[in-house]
């Protein structure tokens, strides 16, 4: 249930693996992640075809995950392992070391498809006690804010109802972080705009 994957493995791994492009997203890997499960027992439901990404990739250093990514499947993949790559940077942590619980990879994507064709929707509250529990147990959550200037994190619902809930729980530190192309442009624009470019993002914000 709580299961990620590590930085090193996704810095390393899974661009090849899902033989993912610059502009790939988790949506258009979509049909890569499930053919990786594929007809392979699910660890989780006895007796059940179609296992999760995260159960089947080969990464070494999976495990009990101590990050929860919050962010939009409108991000590429290469901007959410650049940011992930940058969060550990940052931080001085070893890449092995973090290990990851990213939607797309983690949630069994065959059993939201079997729900989905059996015409079955998921009731809002045991949605919310299911997040509720996962962010408890992982303790930290990390948004991406891409781009800097409009976060398409911050247009989202969804990513503003798991910001909402990591600062509002008690013992969940809630983090925020970039690629390293933002970061760039970021430094570029306080050099040389000074403030104005980061008065006018945070003028942007309406939620």
């Amino acid at each position: 249930e709580f299961r990620g994957l590590s930085v090193r493995f996704l810095s390393n791994g899974i661009m090849e693996d899902l033989q993912a492009g610059p502009e790939d997203t988790p949506g258009t890997v979509f049909r890569r992640v499930l053919g990786k499960g594929e007809g392979i027992p699910d660890p989780r439901e006895p007796g059940k075809l179609g296992a999760a990404y995260v159960d089947v990739a080969e990464d070494e250093f999976a495990g009990l995950a101590n990050l929860m990514l919050s962010y939009s499947w409108a991000y590429t993949i290469s901007d959410i392992v650049s940011s992930l790559e940058n969060y550990c940077i940052e931080r001085g942590l070893q890449y092995e070391c973090v290990v990851v619980w990213i939607c797309f990879c983690c949630v069994n994507q065959h059993r939201v498809e079997e729900e989905r064709a059996a015409g079955n929707s998921i009731d809002f509250d045991d949605f919310r006690l299911v997040f509720g529990t996962r962010v408890h147990q992982i303790g930290r959550v990390l948004g991406l804010l891409i781009p800097w200037q409009r976060p398409i994190y911050v247009t989202r619902v969804w990513c503003l109802y798991e910001a909402w809930s990591a600062s509002n729980s008690m013992g969940v530190d809630l983090d925020f972080t970039l690629p390293s192309r933002e970061v760039e442009s970021f430094r570029k624009a306080l050099f040389e705009e000074g403030l104005s470019d980061v008065h006018a993002a945070l003028r942007n914000i309406n939620v």
